[in-house]
């Protein structure tokens, strides 16, 4: 707990850690644990699914950042979860990962379980393996690879 200069806790800090529900296009609910932590550049705010909500699968992990205001960055995050959410961009039949359009958007994560690079998409890992399938299903379709941050 950080005390300002009259030795009072930070206001913004009583907010935090918190917890969010979100509907996702699948009909889940999501259940976020967000917290913020302040270094000297600004403010961080990471957004965590609960092991709860997510069970068994890899869930959703959100992060920005606001030189001046957690509130900024909250507000963001909020709005990043709910695009997030609001589509589902892969599907499973017969195991296997498809798209369900021809838009795949998530995050570049380490799974330490596949001791590999994978990505996180709609809560669930995506093996280079998986995305090798999906990718094989579209040969001779033209990609654009995009990468930022969150």
């Amino acid at each position: 707990m950080n005390l300002n200069d009259s030795g009072q806790t930070e206001i913004w800090e009583k907010d935090f850690p918190m917890e969010e529900s979100y509907k996702a296009a699948d009909g889940r609910i999501i259940t976020f644990k967000i917290t913020a932590e302040e270094t000297p550049a600004g403010f961080f705010i990471q957004a965590e699914e609960t092991k709860k909500s997510r069970k068994n699968r890899l869930g959703y992990t959100f992060t920005k950042f606001s030189p001046v205001n957690p509130y900024l960055a909250l507000g963001e995050i909020r709005d990043t979860i709910r695009e997030r959410l609001a589509t589902k961009y892969i599907d499973h039949t017969d195991k296997l990962p498809e798209l369900t359009h021809d838009k795949l958007v998530g995050i570049i994560d380490y799974s330490t379980d596949d001791e590999e690079v994978v990505l996180q998409v709609d809560g669930n890992k995506i093996t280079m393996a998986d995305l090798q399938r999906i990718l094989s299903g579209h040969e001779g379709f033209e990609i654009k690879i995009e990468i930022k941050e969150q």
